[in-house]
């Protein structure tokens, strides 16, 4: 730039236009409204409110599962497992308890739901059983890492099982034993009915298996044992009674197990656990009969070695007539087989078989007691019949 160059001034500013004020009113936001009172803290910034809340909200849900928490889960199941063989725990092997859970929030509520929904058992498996002991008793099980959960994650939120856990277990063994024939169950109103003398049959084998405590089976394998089944119930037969028609009959082992809780079913298991079959019924009848009195000698002894003694018979209030040697009694039999012994009083006879005779210095017989029994002509065995007749003997010395 050369010296005889002029620069301009830079250009005045214009000055500003003074406008109305009813224009500036026109540019002007229009001022919110505003409410008051209670309608005010709902409505006013609405909309800053309804954002605060979802914040919330979502804030809430973040952080509400991992809040520390405790909860209980009621009757849950516990199962002892993988027991061996010759051991059982009485009461069985299930037992119920709740549970106490601690944690976060979200883990004890899906924990909770799960054991509350599963059918499978917390499982327990006995530890510290003496191989040559017959019974033992656990220790009070309180510590939760001792069991099996079949929920992932439970085994970390249990803290507490009540009540605490005992199992008393029994060392068993296995027996095959006879059964005898059951008996018949007193029927009211008919005690003439009876079961007939060996008509009893058994379906099968009159044999059963029972495992259970060494105490309880050990007399079972004692040499002539046998275990006594329940009494069989005929009552329904007696509409249309028959004693030729073989009824059925079946009996379990109740009674024998009785209110003893080492034979109760959790310890001790008879297989099968009913046994049953056949049988014939008799109708009773009890009635007085005469009859003659058969004396007969001690055994080992003859008619000879009483040769030097008078035996005197005599019987209660009259029944027995020295001059007829006849006895009065009366006895239970099959109402058939009375009618026919009542027909038939040749057939048989009462008998009594007197004691042997005494030796010098031994004690002479003196009101001794003989009980009578049925006389039956050999080689027919006797019939059945019930009776509980006694006579008296006395021995006295002949004169030389």
């Amino acid at each position: 730039m050369t010296p005889d160059e002029v620069i301009d001034p830079p250009p005045e500013p214009r000055p500003a236009v003074p406008r109305a004020p009813a224009v500036e009113q026109e540019l002007a936001p229009p001022p919110r409204r505003r409410w008051h009172g209670p309608v005010g803290l709902v409505l006013n910034d609405a909309g800053l409110k309804l954002l605060a809340l979802v914040l919330a909200i979502m804030m809430w849900q973040l952080v509400r599962g991992r809040v520390e928490t405790t909860d209980t889960v009621e009757n849950v199941a516990v199962e002892v497992r993988d027991l061996p063989p010759y051991l059982r725990i009485m009461g069985g092997n299930r037992r119920l308890v709740s549970l106490t859970l601690a944690g976060p929030a979200g883990e004890v509520r899906r924990v909770k739901a799960d054991l509350v929904g599963t059918t499978s058992p917390l499982v327990y498996r006995l530890e510290d059983v003496d191989a040559g002991d017959n019974q033992g008793t656990t220790g009070s099980i309180t510590n939760p890492l001792k069991f099996a959960y079949p929920v992932e994650g439970a085994s970390e939120l249990v803290t507490q099982i009540n009540p605490p856990l005992r199992f008393e277990w029994y060392r068993v063994k296995e027996v095959e034993v006879v059964v005898r024939d059951p008996e018949l169950a007193p029927i009211q109103g008919r005690s003439d009915v009876e079961i007939q003398p060996r008509s009893i049959a058994f379906e099968g084998s009159n044999r059963v298996r029972v495992t259970g405590p060494v105490e309880i089976v050990e007399p079972l394998e004692a040499e002539g044992a046998m275990l006594t089944p329940d009494p069989v119930d005929v009552s329904g037969f007696l509409k249309d009674p028959d004693s030729t028609t073989q009824y059925p009959w079946s009996s379990s082992f109740d009674r024998w197990r009785g209110k003893d809780e080492l034979k109760l079913d959790d310890l001790t298991t008879i297989e099968p656990a009913k046994v049953s079959g056949r049988l014939r019924l008799q109708f009773v009848k009890t009635e007085p009969f005469e009859n003659v009195l058969v004396t007969l000698p001690a055994f080992g002894a003859t008619d000879a070695d009483y040769a030097d003694w008078d035996v005197e018979i005599t019987g209660g209030a009259g029944a027995y007539n020295p001059l007829t040697r006849t006895l009065r009694l009366s006895f239970s039999a099959d109402e058939r087989l009375a009618k026919e012994l009542r027909t038939k009083l040749a057939s048989w006879a009462f008998g009594a078989r007197l004691p042997a005779p005494p030796k010098e210095g031994e004690k002479v017989p003196t009101g001794e007691r003989l009980p009578v029994f049925l006389l039956w002509p050999n080689p027919e065995p006797a019939p059945p019949v019930r009776l509980d007749g006694i006579v008296y003997v006395t021995f006295k010395k002949k004169s030389p």
